[in-house]
């Protein structure tokens, strides 16, 4: 029913929403298959981590509707939405290593391993300056590089004198 989809839609538009937005980096772990949702979900997060088993799939053209797409054209090149959607074909996750959208691919055992030493590494960063980078990050327009590099110039002049700054150059 329309009701129930448009509730659905809300939802679905309201988690990767949530991903997007996050203050702090979200690390996607993709074991088995992403179907539909699963796609739009793993791409939104800021790093993506698949196992060699990872499978990702955009069937909702074959079920007769349009869905999940503007989430994935971040991730994705245009040729490579088209397609996944056009023919509800399955992707690996080797393939979209191969377009940035997935950073690596491991062995399924070794998947939360990777996943928790990459979390672990960018918690050893300083955490004003993460959080200060995902704000900047959000804000910004991939094709407006000068007003993104005028952004950062504002956020780096914040944090210059920080005494996390200070630590790090200790």
């Amino acid at each position: 029913r329309r009701d129930n989809h448009a509730a659905y839609q809300a939802i679905v538009g309201r988690c990767g929403s949530a991903v997007l937005n996050c203050p702090v980096p979200v690390i996607g772990a993709v074991q088995g298959y992403a179907v539909g949702v699963g796609v739009v979900l793993a791409l939104a997060c800021d790093l993506v981590v698949c196992s060699t088993k990872a499978w990702f799939k955009l069937p909702e053209i074959s079920f007769g509707m349009v869905a999940g797409t503007s989430f994935v054209m971040r991730a994705l090149p245009e040729k490579l939405v088209k397609y996944m959607c056009l023919t509800g074909r399955r992707l690996s996750g080797a393939d979209l290593k191969a377009y940035g959208a997935v950073n690596e691919v491991v062995e399924p055992d070794e998947l939360m391993k990777t996943v928790t030493g990459l979390a672990n590494e960018i918690a050893a960063q300083p955490p004003r300056t993460v959080r200060a980078f995902m704000d900047w990050y959000h804000k910004c327009d991939g094709h407006q590089t000068e007003r993104n590099f005028d952004l950062e110039t504002v956020y780096t002049g914040l944090l210059l004198e920080t005494d996390e700054r200070r630590e790090c150059l200790k």
